[in-house]
């Protein structure tokens, strides 16, 4: 059926997410993060076109796959850049609200798919990563406001 099959295709073609390195290298955070979302966008979209058709159906997991895989990457370079003083405490707390997010948008798009029919919820999905590309990601390194932070009871338990 085209269920396994996109898994599959999905699963393979994500495997080019190992070039999300050169990718930012050449392209940038931002220019990488819009393509990321611009693909996953339309990889949606595709489903939302024509969800019946195996070809659209592959073409979405070919799409959809290296977008995502590359995502994790994107996310350690970056929070890396954004919190050179504290890159792990960064990457922690930005996987902890993807962790989030992963749990929270496919319960909310299954309640619009009830709502309004699994097409109009595709639509919204695409339509929602479509205007994310709005928001574009700070690149910058965060100023050191709050040193309080960086220097928690885990740190100073290993200055004693």
């Amino acid at each position: 059926g085209a269920v396994p099959l996109f898994w599959t295709a999905m699963g393979l073609a994500g495997l080019a997410g190992v070039l999300t390195g050169p990718a930012i290298g050449r392209y940038g955070l931002r220019g990488v993060h819009t393509g990321l979302f611009a693909g996953m966008s339309a990889a949606v979209g595709l489903l939302a076109v024509a969800p019946g058709s195996l070809p659209a159906v592959l073409g979405s997991a070919v799409l959809y796959g290296p977008c995502f895989m590359a995502g994790s990457g994107l996310l350690a370079v970056w929070s890396h850049r954004v919190f050179p003083e504290q890159p792990s405490t960064g990457f922690s707390a930005t996987v902890f609200f993807l962790g989030l997010g992963t749990m929270a948008g496919p319960a909310g798009a299954g309640l619009l798919a009830d709502a309004v029919g699994l097409r109009g919820a595709l639509w919204a999905t695409a339509l929602l990563g479509a205007g994310s590309l709005a928001m574009r990601p700070r690149t910058r390194p965060v100023p050191r406001v709050r040193a309080r932070l960086r220097r928690g009871p885990l740190s100073r338990a290993g200055q004693r």
